[in-house]
């Protein structure tokens, strides 16, 4: 069976260390960046099972990065949990008719991100 793999793309590096840290502890190979610019770099070369996008980016934010990422053929199977702060600006409707397979308010408790994360997988598998 092959490893699940998942990107983070968050530009809080204490975020990006919380969320590897829970992938990999339930044994998922994740890997992270720190814009959606260095993001799209990484999908020329590798497909993710799922990624953890951040709202709030530097440069092109998470809604346009989801836009540009569901507008390609070669990338709109991939599934994409949205995380955000700033929860008063998003609602779930919106990212959800963006292309988002969920939307994460943090911070919050692990149990409630891994059973996102897991739900979202078990979707595509």
């Amino acid at each position: 069976m092959r490893q699940i793999s998942i990107l983070i793309v968050n530009d809080d590096l204490n975020s990006c260390k919380l969320f590897k840290t829970y992938c990999t502890m339930a044994g998922y190979d994740a890997w992270s960046v720190e814009s959606a610019e260095l993001a799209l770099a990484q999908l020329a070369t590798v497909h993710p099972d799922l990624i953890i996008l951040d709202m709030k980016l530097p440069g092109m934010n998470g809604m346009t990065f989801l836009r540009h990422l569901k507008a390609d053929p070669a990338m709109r199977d991939i599934h994409v949990v949205i995380t955000t702060v700033y929860h008063e600006h998003y609602d779930r409707k919106q990212v959800m008719e963006a292309g988002a397979d969920g939307l994460l308010i943090v911070p919050t408790q692990k149990k409630l991100i891994m059973e996102l994360i897991a739900n979202t997988i078990s979707e595509s598998l």
